[in-house]
């Protein structure tokens, strides 16, 4: 498993992954989706299915915190406009 772990992150670090957080970005849904959209592209590549499956998770995991941003956003800008 921790080879795994380790196989995963080297994949991530290689093509510019950031899994925590970072400056100015951990909001911007554009961000979150464009790191989903890379682990949807890096699943297709990958050979092991642990790393596949890994890559599936992160996917939608990172498109719903895109999607939480937006309502996020959109409530911010509801709540201003009043």
């Amino acid at each position: 498993m921790e080879k795994q772990r380790n196989l995963s992150a080297n994949i991530l670090a290689n093509n510019g992954f950031t899994l925590g957080p970072t400056e100015g970005h951990q909001h911007d849904p554009n961000f979150l989706r464009e790191q989903a959209r890379r682990c949807r592209l890096l699943s297709k590549t990958a050979v092991e299915p642990e790393v596949i499956e890994q890559f599936r998770v992160w996917a939608v995991d990172l498109a719903e915190e895109a999607d939480q941003a937006d309502r996020r956003d959109i409530e911010r800008e509801r709540l201003t406009d009043r």
